[in-house]
C-alpha cells in the first residue's frame, strides 16, 4: 500500500515533467544565437555541422568556390522557444514535424559567378576555363526549425548572414572568428542574383563592356598585323611567318565560332532568352567580318582575294588581295582579344588558376605558330599546280605532324595538371605549370634567335663566295703570266 503523500508527490513530478516535455517539443527560432547553435549542431535531425564542413572543406578535394544550399525549415506544433539542443528533444521534434518549408541559396567566393545577365557556363567557355568555379562546387543541405510567429528577426537577411559564415562554422564551430569568412556573396535561389548594392552592381556592366573593348583592341591589333604582313611580304625569308600567321588566324576563327555555337546549343531555350550575350558576341564577329569584306570589295573594288587562296600572296597590296587576311584575320583577332579579356577577368577572381590558363593558351598558340612556320619550309612551292605524289605525301605528312605535336602538347599539360592535383596543392601546381611552360617558351625564343643568326651567317658566306672565287681566279692569272 503506497502512502497517499507519496502518490501526490509522484503526480506532481509527472505533471511538471509533462509540462516541461510539451514546452521542449515546441521548438522554433526566436533569436539569432539559436540559428548559430543549430548550424553548429552535430545531433540529428539538425546535424548540420558535418554537412557544412564536408561542403566547404571536402577532405579529398580543394575548398569549395560555389555551393548550392537548400535549407529545410521544420514546422512543428506548439511554437515555444527554449533553445534546447538535447538529442531526445530534437528527435521528438523531427518526429512531430508535419511539413517542410524549403528555401534555396547560393554561396559564392566571388560575386562575379552569380552576377547574372551572363550564364556561368558562358563565362566558362569565353574565359577558356579561367573562370571555372564549377570544378570546386558542391551541394549543402541544412535543416533548421521554423521561425516563431512572434519573432522580430528579419528571416531572409538573417539566414543570408549566417550562411555567409559557413567557413567560420566549419573551422571553429564553438568560437566565432569572422576573419575566416572570405565568401563575397550569398544570394537567394540557385539562379541569378538580384541587384547588388554598391560597387558590386557594376559587375554586370563590366562583363558587357568587354565586347566594345575587344572591338577597339582588335581594330588596332589588326592594323598592326597588316603592317607587319606588308613588311614581311617584301622578304622571302619571312614567307613562313606569313603562312603561320594566316593558319593561326584560321584556327582562331574556327575555334571562336565553335565555342560560341556550342555555348548557345548547350543552353536551354529559357537560358538563351535570358542570356543575350552569346547572340551579341556572335553578331559582333560577323559585324567585324562584313566590315572588313565591304572595305576590301566595295570601297576599293578588290574582288581578287576570293580567287587567291595562297597563304603568302597578296599581302603587300593595300587593301589586301589575300583571302585569309581579307576575310579571316580581323574576326580572328577580335575573337582572340575577347578571350584574352575574359581570361584577365578570371585572373582577378583566381590569380593562380587564371595565370596558368593564360600561360597555357599563349604556349599553345606559340607552339602552333612555331610548328606551322617551320614545317611550311618543307611544303612544296607549287603544290596546287604540280600534283606530284611525292609532294602530296610531304604536304599531308607536315599537316599530320602539326596536329600530332599539338595534341601531344595539350595532352602533356592535361596529364601534368590532373596527376599533380591528386598529390599537390593547386597553387603549387599552377606555379609548376607556369614555370614549365615559361621554360618551353624561353627555349623556343632562344631557338628562333639562334636560327635567325645562322641564316644571316649563311647569307653572308653566300655573298662572299663569288667574290672569293674571282679573287682566286685573278691570282691564278697573275701567277701564269
Amino acid at each position: 500500500m503506497v502512502p497517499r503523500s507519496l502518490c501526490i508527490k509522484l503526480n506532481a513530478i509527472f505533471a511538471i515533467v509533462l509540462l516541461r516535455f510539451e514546452y521542449v517539443l515546441g521548438t522554433c527560432i526566436e533569436r539569432d544565437e539559436q540559428i548559430q547553435k543549430y548550424l553548429s549542431s552535430s545531433q540529428p535531425p539538425f546535424d548540420n555541422y558535418f554537412n557544412i564542413s564536408k561542403a566547404v572543406y571536402p577532405s579529398v578535394d580543394l575548398p569549395s568556390l560555389l555551393i548550392d544550399i537548400t535549407v529545410k525549415f521544420l514546422k512543428i506544433a506548439g511554437e515555444k522557444s527554449n533553445g534546447s539542443n538535447s538529442s531526445s528533444t530534437l528527435e521528438k521534434n523531427f518526429s512531430r514535424s508535419t511539413t517542410f518549408e524549403i528555401r534555396k541559396f547560393k554561396w559564392s567566393m566571388s560575386c562575379l559567378y552569380v552576377s547574372g545577365g551572363i550564364r556561368l557556363s558562358s563565362m566558362n567557355w569565353f574565359s577558356l576555363g579561367a573562370i571555372y568555379p564549377n570544378r570546386r562546387g558542391s551541394k549543402l543541405y541544412i535543416t533548421l526549425p521554423q521561425f516563431c510567429n512572434g519573432s522580430t528577426v528579419n528571416r531572409q537577411d538573417t539566414i543570408i548572414y549566417f550562411l555567409s559564415t559557413l567557413q567560420d562554422i566549419a573551422v571553429t564551430p564553438l568560437v566565432s572568428d569572422p576573419r575566416l569568412n572570405t565568401a563575397e556573396c550569398v544570394i537567394p535561389g540557385h539562379g541569378k542574383a538580384p541587384q547588388f548594392p554598391g560597387v558590386k552592381q557594376l559587375l554586370h556592366g563590366v562583363c558587357w563592356s568587354l565586347l566594345p573593348i575587344s572591338l577597339i583592341m582588335s581594330t588596332f591589333s589588326s592594323q598592326w598585323i597588316i603592317v607587319k604582313l606588308q613588311s614581311w611580304d617584301s622578304n622571302k625569308d619571312y614567307q613562313s611567318k606569313i603562312a603561320a600567321t594566316m593558319l593561326l588566324s584560321l584556327l582562331l576563327f574556327v575555334g571562336g565560332h565553335f565555342v560560341n555555337i556550342y555555348t548557345w546549343v548547350s543552353a536551354t531555350d529559357v537560358e538563351n532568352k535570358q542570356d543575350s550575350y552569346v547572340w551579341v558576341f556572335f553578331g559582333s564577329i560577323w559585324f567585324v567580318l562584313l566590315r572588313r569584306m565591304i572595305w576590301c570589295m566595295c570601297v576599293h573594288t578588290k574582288w581578287k582575294f576570293f580567287n587567291n587562296l595562297d597563304l603568302t600572296k597578296g599581302h603587300g597590296i593595300m587593301p589586301t588581295q589575300n583571302f585569309f587576311s581579307g576575310v579571316v584575320l580581323y574576326p580572328a583577332v577580335f575573337i582572340a582579344c575577347h578571350h584574352l579579356l575574359w581570361i584577365l577577368l578570371g585572373m582577378i577572381t583566381e590569380p593562380f588558376w587564371g595565370i596558368t590558363v593564360l600561360v597555357a593558351v599563349i604556349a599553345l598558340c606559340a607552339t602552333f605558330f612555331f610548328l606551322a612556320s617551320e614545317l611550311y619550309c618543307v611544303f612544296p612551292e607549287n603544290f596546287c599546280s604540280s600534283g606530284k605524289k611525292k609532294e602530296t605525301f610531304v604536304f599531308f605528312m607536315s599537316c599530320f605532324l602539326i596536329v600530332a605535336v599539338l595534341f601531344a602538347f595539350v595532352l602533356f599539360m592535361v596529364v601534368l595538371f590532373v596527376v599533380a592535383q591528386a598529390i599537390l596543392s593547386e597553387s603549387f601546381i599552377s606555379t609548376l605549370i607556369q614555370n614549365t611552360l615559361t621554360f618551353v617558351v624561353t627555349v623556343w625564343f632562344g631557338y628562333m634567335n639562334i636560327l635567325k643568326k645562322s641564316n644571316k651567317g649563311v647569307k653572308g658566306e653566300g655573298n662572299k663566295g663569288p667574290a672569293r672565287e674571282e679573287e682566286v681566279l685573278m691570282q691564278e692569272q697573275l701567277n701564269t703570266s
